[in-house]
C-alpha cells in the first residue's frame, strides 16, 4: 500500500467529493431551500445542520480537494526523494491544469453562442439566485477567444465568467506550487526535526496571507508523517475515525448539530469552516492509509475510474446544469409534474449528463498530459546534455 503509486482510494474519495459538488449545485440551482445553503432561503426542513448535510456540502468538499491535493502531489516524493520528479512536477503543473480548463470555457462560450443556455428562464421557475448569477460576468456578446484566454489565466486572475466552479483553479495552483516547494524543505532542510511548530508556523502566517492555503499546509505534513511513521489502525479505530471525520465534513454554520461553533467570534467564521473541513478530510485521508482492510478494499477498477472522471466531473457539471438540467426542468415543469417527480428526473439528467460530458474530457485531458509530460521530460534531457561537459560520461 505505502509504495503504490496510484492511491486509488483517495483518488475514489475525490471522485465521490465531485459528485457532491454536482449535488449541491443540483439543489443550489432547482431546490435551494432543500439544503438551506442560502440563509434567505433556509428553514426547519433544510438539512443544514444536520450530520447529513455531508452529502451535499460542497464547501467541504472543496476543503476535501485542496487538502488532498497537499497529501498526494507530495507523496511520491516523500517515497523516493527524486529531486527530477519533483521539478517535472512543478514545470508541468500549469499546463497539466491548463488544458483541460481551456476545454470547458471554450465549450461553455459555444454553448452560449449556441443558445444552449437556459439558466435564466430556469432561474426564475425555481426561485434561485444563486442560478440566476451564472455566466453573469461573461457580458453581452461571449467569445471564443475570450474564453480560451479566461481558461489559460484564471490561475492567476481569479476571473472564471465562463464557469463558476474555475473560482478554485487559482488556490489550486498557489496551493500546487507551494506544496512542491514545502515538500523539497520538509526532505532537504527539516529532515524530520521540528515538525510540529513548523506546521503551526506555516499555517498560522497562511491564516493572513491566504488562508486556503492551510488545507495544502496539513495535507503535505500528514503525507510526510506517514511516509516516515506507517501508522496502523485498528478496523475499530478506523470506523471511529471516519465517523468524527464525516461529523466535521458536514460542518456550514453553527446550528443545530453544530452550535458549539458559535462560540467563533463571526470575524473568523470563515477560518473556523476550513479549519474544521480540514480536519475532517485529514481524518479521513489518515483513516484510509492507515488501515490495510478498507485501503484495499477500496483499491479496484470501479474506484480508479472514479478518480478519473473527477476532475471532468467537477469542470464541466456547471456547463450541463445551466444546458441540459435547466432546459430538462422547465420542460417538466410545463408539463406540470409535480415536485417529487420533477426533481428527480432532472437530477438524473444532471447526473447522466455530466457524467456523458465527462467521458471524452477525461479522454482528451489524459491525451494532453501525456504530451505535456513528454514535452517536460524532453526539455529537461535537453538542459542536462546541454549542461555536461564534453567528453563526460552520460549519467544515464
Amino acid at each position: 500500500m505505502q509504495q503504490s503509486r496510484r492511491l486509488v482510494p483517495l483518488e475514489a474519495y475525490r471522485g465521490l467529493a465531485a459528485l457532491i459538488v454536482v449535488v449541491h449545485h443540483f439543489f443550489l440551482a432547482f431546490a435551494p431551500r432543500v439544503t438551506g445553503r442560502l440563509p434567505e432561503l433556509r428553514d426547519d426542513s433544510s438539512m443544514i445542520g444536520t450530520p447529513w448535510f455531508l452529502l451535499v456540502n460542497g464547501t467541504a468538499a472543496v476543503a476535501f480537494f485542496f487538502t488532498l491535493s497537499g497529501f498526494v502531489l507530495s507523496w511520491s516524493y516523500f517515497q523516493r526523494h527524486d529531486p527530477a520528479s519533483l521539478r517535472r512536477a512543478f514545470l508541468r503543473r500549469w499546463p497539466r491544469l491548463a488544458g483541460i480548463v481551456m476545454l470547458t470555457t471554450i465549450l461553455s462560450a459555444a454553448l452560449y453562442l449556441a443558445g444552449c443556455y437556459y439558466f435564466s428562464e430556469a432561474a426564475q421557475a425555481s426561485g434561485s439566485p444563486w442560478l440566476a448569477q451564472q455566466f453573469k460576468t461573461v457580458g453581452k456578446q461571449p467569445d471564443l477567444l475570450r474564453a480560451a484566454l479566461q481558461g489559460a489565466t484564471t490561475f492567476f486572475t481569479g476571473y472564471h465568467g465562463y464557469n463558476s466552479n474555475l473560482w478554485t483553479m487559482r488556490p489550486e495552483f498557489f496551493g500546487s506550487m507551494l506544496v512542491y516547494l514545502l515538500a523539497a524543505f520538509m526532505v532537504l532542510v527539516l529532515n524530520g526535526r521540528h515538525l510540529l511548530p513548523a506546521l503551526f508556523l506555516l499555517c498560522a502566517s497562511a491564516a493572513f496571507v491566504y488562508y486556503t492555503l492551510i488545507s495544502f499546509i496539513c495535507g503535505t505534513f500528514l503525507a510526510y508523517a506517514i511516509s516516515r511513521r506507517q501508522p496502523a489502525v485498528s478496523s475499530a479505530a478506523c470506523a471511529a475515525i471516519l465517523i468524527a471525520s464525516a461529523y466535521l465534513l458536514g460542518y456550514l454554520a453553527p446550528i443545530r448539530y453544530y452550535a458549539w461553533a458559535g462560540v467563533v467570534p463571526t470575524h473568523f467564521a470563515d477560518l473556523a469552516e476550513l479549519l474544521i473541513h480540514t480536519t475532517g478530510s485529514l481524518g479521513l485521508i489518515f483513516a484510509t492509509m492507515a488501515n490495510g482492510r478498507l485501503f484495499k478494499r477500496l483499491d479496484n477498477r470501479y474506484f480508479a475510474l472514479l478518480g478519473k472522471l473527477s476532475f471532468p466531473i467537477y469542470l464541466s457539471h456547471i456547463l450541463v446544469i445551466a444546458s441540459a438540467s435547466s432546459f430538462c426542468y422547465l420542460q417538466l415543469q410545463a408539463l406540470q409534474w409535480p415536485r417529487e417527480a420533477l426533481l428527480p428526473v432532472t437530477l438524473l439528467c444532471t447526473l447522466l449528463g455530466t457524467l456523458a460530458l465527462s467521458w471524452p474530457m477525461e479522454k482528451f485531458d489524459a491525451w494532453w498530459v501525456g504530451l505535456v509530460s513528454r514535452h517536460i521530460a524532453a526539455d529537461q534531457a535537453s538542459a542536462t546534455a546541454v549542461a555536461r561537459p564534453a567528453g563526460s560520461p552520460d549519467p544515464t
